[in-house]
């Protein structure tokens, strides 16, 4: 049982000897750590308390905590995730920026982009944002196979012989986006099982728990490949106009299912989600890590990806409901 002093969100394990903001630069852009991303969503929950929640959702196999963080008084609520790869590490950064901007917006009552009035729509339906559902992965790309800490699982890693920087999975080696309990499941072999991965479950946890309106989920452009009948599809491209004006076509999705552009038929979370809530369900595909070299190209993606949530919420008439009762300091679940 924990003591009553005993700090209800506590630190995730630090790996090896990793200063808290250490950061790794690929062409001078900077890779925020795993607990630094940890850090920046607590200190997000301490800093505008009045409206966050910080919430612990699971723990991955090498025992790093996933984060989740709920913005506004909504009782519904917009589910956000990015990071089920380990590779994308920018989407998860982008997710953490935009967690920022939000609460920033809202305590100021602040319009973004002139025209998302983020409090109202806040008010009428919070945002979950979980950036990085794959921790041990992300890090294992972004560091190596030395990051995970339980030896067995490093060992049988670097049997592998697989290149780090390009990893999907997680510490033991599971594609967490052929793991959801869907109609589609495939098994590959005798030993696989459905939602078999504490980052699965996690996610589960969170679709089950809340009575939510939609899933937003960022990841990069080759993630999505075969399509089914209930998600739908939202494509990045320098050249595009505003990604966040393509959800227009959200309520179609309602009306008519040609009009649905979705990503695989398998069992990703998106296909999971779908099939058990029947609400929209969006890939947001976003560049791939590599093809941001600099501060300007991730901050030009960024402008074209931070209002999505806030778009969604607003097409679908989700603003000026009534606030649920303000949320204990601290409180996880």
């Amino acid at each position: 049982m924990m003591s009553a002093n005993a700090d209800p969100n506590p630190a995730p394990r630090l790996v090896a000897s990793l200063e808290l903001r250490e950061v790794l630069t690929v062409e001078g852009l900077q890779i925020s750590t795993y607990e630094s991303i940890y850090y920046q969503l607590r200190e997000l929950s301490q800093r505008y308390r009045d409206f966050t929640r910080f919430r612990l959702i699971g723990q991955s196999h090498d025992e790093r905590m996933i984060p989740m963080l709920e913005i506004g008084k909504g009782e519904q609520v917009l589910i956000c995730t990015a990071g089920i790869y380990g590779r994308e590490k920018r989407n998860t950064e982008f997710l953490v920026k935009m967690a920022e901007e939000y609460c920033q917006a809202y305590e100021c009552s602040r319009l973004i982009e002139r025209q998302y009035p983020v409090e109202e729509l806040l008010d009428g339906t919070s945002i979950c944002i979980v950036p990085l559902v794959n921790p041990d992965g992300y890090e294992i790309s972004r560091r190596g196979f030395t990051a995970i800490g339980n030896p067995i699982l490093r060992q049988m890693l670097k049997m592998l012989r697989q290149p780090h920087e390009t990893w999907k999975c997680n510490a033991r080696g599971v594609d967490l986006q052929g793991n959801f309990p869907t109609e589609g499941y495939q098994r590959h072999s005798i030993h696989d099982h459905a939602a078999s991965e504490n980052e699965t479950r996690a996610l589960l946890h969170v679709f089950q728990e809340y009575e939510s309106v939609g899933y937003l989920d960022f990841r990069n452009k080759e993630t999505v490949r075969r399509r089914s009948r209930n998600t739908l599809l939202l494509r990045y491209s320098k050249r595009g106009r505003k990604i966040a004006r393509s959800l227009s076509r959200l309520s179609q999705m309602r009306e008519k299912s040609q009009e649905m552009v979705p990503t695989y038929v398998g069992s990703s979370s998106l296909e999971y989600y779908s099939e058990l809530t029947g609400n929209p369900a969006v890939a947001v595909e976003t560049a791939e890590d590599q093809e941001i070299e600099s501060a300007r190209d991730f901050q030009e993606i960024y402008e074209e990806l931070h209002t999505v949530p806030l778009e969604f919420l607003q097409s679908e008439g989700r603003g000026g409901e009534k606030p649920r009762k303000k949320l204990a300091t601290g409180q996880t679940g």
